[in-house]
């Protein structure tokens, strides 16, 4: 072997303790290179194995804590959705409640001659005197934190369902009290039973136009044309119609409010007992019939049983 050759070789010998034969053998220069590039390569690639595993393992952690962020996202999204289209119905629940109001108020004579700013002002002085929430200012604090955000919200939605359940049975309040308003005046004998008329006998004493003599007059007597339509001046139901002896052809309307009113001396009858009438119903046509000089119509008003003045309640 060339003194070369034996620079570039390693010699390893193994010597036992015992008897046995020493063990010698050569290695190679480029052999313990190649050995020690090999161990070196293999640390580098450990190292980098090692760093890319941490590096997923964080990854992996973040994706995990994102996927738990977006499902508590979805299923707020989710609460909200209902939620909201919860105060959806209650809105329309409340807007029909406005529309009611409003079309009362309209009907309600009182409340006509009233501008509209000044209904308006009346209406928002109601609502806000009936909402415990009125004052309260502010809004929505959102924060990052998800779990705060849906307490925020919880909170605050809760606040306005409440509100909003305050202000339905503040207008369901108002509602009634103007449908009580509204049928207590449909319900008042205020309108004339017949139209372009005149007063020719008054109610209380008088000297009669058959008798001469001085007697007490139950009603009004309105003179107009034969056949001239009769207006029922309430709300209510027929009670009587049919002839009545002195008054001729008669319909009597009581309703629920202790009015009643009685119109005689009628040509012809349009309506029967059992009838639910409206305020400007026809019910009759003037006439001349039962006791009297021409056609008019004998009109009376009861309160509560007591016979009163009917000009006090008509316009």
């Amino acid at each position: 072997m060339t003194s070369k050759k034996r620079k570039n070789l390693f010699t390893v010998m193994i010597i036992p303790h015992s008897e046995r034969p020493t063990l010698t053998f050569n290695i190679s220069l480029f052999l313990v290179q190649t050995l020690g590039f090999l161990v070196v390569v293999s640390i580098v690639l450990m190292m980098v194995f090692s760093y890319s595993y941490q590096h997923m393992r964080v990854e992996l952690a973040e994706y995990s804590m994102k996927a738990e962020e977006y499902k508590l996202l979805r299923e707020q999204v989710d609460f909200f959705a209902k939620e909201t289209e919860m105060l959806q119905e209650k809105m329309k629940a409340l807007e029909k409640l406005d529309t009611d109001i409003r079309v009362l108020m309209k009907n309600d004579p009182a409340i006509e001659k009233l501008n509209d700013s000044t209904q308006v002002k009346i209406a928002q002085a109601v609502l806000e005197s009936n909402s415990p929430y009125a004052s309260r200012g502010g809004g929505f604090q959102i924060t990052r934190n998800p779990t705060t955000i849906r307490e925020q919200m919880n909170a605050d939605l809760e606040m306005i369902k409440n509100e909003m359940d305050a202000r339905e049975d503040s207008l369901t309040q108002l509602r009634s009290a103007v449908q009580e308003r509204h049928d207590r005046l449909a319900a008042t004998p205020s309108i004339w039973p017949v139209r372009n008329a005149r007063i020719t006998s008054p109610f209380g004493y008088r000297r009669s136009p058959l008798s001469f003599r001085r007697e007490f007059h139950s009603g009004i007597d309105l003179a107009t044309n034969y056949g001239a339509p009769v207006y029922a001046a309430s709300d209510g139901v027929v009670t009587f119609s049919g002839w009545r002896s002195g008054y001729g052809w008669t319909v009597i309307i009581s309703n629920d409010y202790g009015f009643t009113t009685l119109y005689a001396h009628n040509s012809q009858l349009l309506v029967k007992r059992g009838t639910k009438v409206s305020k400007g119903d026809i019910i009759a046509k003037v006439g001349s019939s039962g006791r009297s000089t021409g056609p008019h119509v004998h009109y009376e008003v009861w309160v509560n049983g007591s016979l009163v003045n009917p000009k006090e309640y008509l316009h």
